[in-house]
């Protein structure tokens, strides 16, 4: 049964003692932001510190890959001491917030959070801001030595951990698309500049361009509130019904691979595909995958084909 990923706050504060409060909250090293530092200056009482670059595979240069196993995931999950809070593990909501906008970190969060089993995951719609507007109270200070320690759960016991093959898409199959062995919809949620190969890449060494076949639908087009919270329904309907084909969007334009062809999203390091991931999601569309190496990956392969506009997209 489909169920939003989107909670408010009033929602969580309802029932802030069944859930485990991750503070997802993560900055472009360009930006000048001390995310842990915020953390410790002012969070959601209980909060955990969920930094995706601490839980990443430590194995390969690409950033914020998902671990490579479940066993890594959970080991992950113990050291920073995300715990049931239920006699029942499965009863234990996971709610994601973040600082900068609601659906940036929090958002791949949910979806890595997907990617290992878990089924009750949520974004906090709106973020810390919205916590904070709502007049909730707040803690600050470092947290309690025993959560560094993997025991803040109230529950004893620890999360079973699973893994979602059909949510993440790796470069073999990327490969296998490009041969045309593999149907899929790919589609890239980076700004429509870089997608375009009009604007260069902000890391260096990767090309301009996208992956042939790729639709364009950039993250920042499914967000407003300054990017608190995803559009209204009617709006990211109207969005992805002009790119791809599934049942749940009504959706009749004939596209490469046919309708029941998968649906990937990529960006640039992983991150905000999830987005497309999550406005799918609320879309009744719950089973869109990511390539998790993006264009940090394929960008970088100078023996894979890709495309580029000229002229600027009008």
């Amino acid at each position: 049964m489909w169920v939003s990923a989107l909670v408010s706050p009033s929602w969580l504060r309802a029932r802030i003692a069944q859930c485990c409060v991750l503070d997802a909250t993560w900055y472009l090293p360009s930006v000048g932001r001390d995310a842990r530092l915020e953390f410790t200056k002012a969070r959601i009482p209980d909060s955990i510190r969920f930094d995706i670059d601490e839980v990443a595979d430590p194995e390969t240069s690409l950033p914020h890959m998902l671990p490579r196993s479940a066993e890594a995931f959970q080991q992950a999950l113990q050291r920073l001491g995300i715990r049931p809070r239920t006699a029942d593990p499965a009863e234990t909501a996971i709610v994601c917030y973040s600082r900068n906008g609601a659906f940036i970190a929090s958002a791949r969060v949910w979806w890595t959070f997907r990617a290992f089993g878990f089924d009750r995951v949520f974004v906090l719609d709106g973020g810390f801001k919205a916590w904070l507007d709502a007049g909730y109270e707040i803690e600050a200070g470092e947290p309690r030595p025993n959560r560094e320690n993997g025991e803040c759960s109230a529950q004893a016991g620890s999360f079973p951990v699973g893994f979602r093959r059909d949510l993440l898409c790796s470069l073999t199959e990327i490969r296998e698309y490009i041969r045309g062995v593999r149907a899929m919809q790919l589609m890239d949620a980076r700004p429509r500049g870089r997608f375009h190969g009009i604007e260069p890449e902000p890391r260096p060494g990767l090309r301009r361009g996208h992956i042939p076949g790729a639709r364009s639908i950039p993250y920042e087009t499914l967000i407003c509130n300054e990017g608190y919270s995803l559009r209204p329904p009617d709006e990211l309907r109207r969005i992805f019904s002009s790119h791809i084909r599934h049942a749940a969007l009504g959706t009749t334009m004939s596209i490469d691979g046919g309708a029941e062809a998968p649906l990937i999203a990529s960006c640039g390091s992983g991150v905000t595909a999830a987005v497309v991931a999550l406005a799918l999601h609320e879309l009744g569309v719950p089973d869109c995958a990511i390539y998790d190496g993006s264009w940090t990956e394929y960008g970088a392969l100078a023996d894979m084909p890709l495309e580029t506009t000229q002229e600027p997209p009008v």
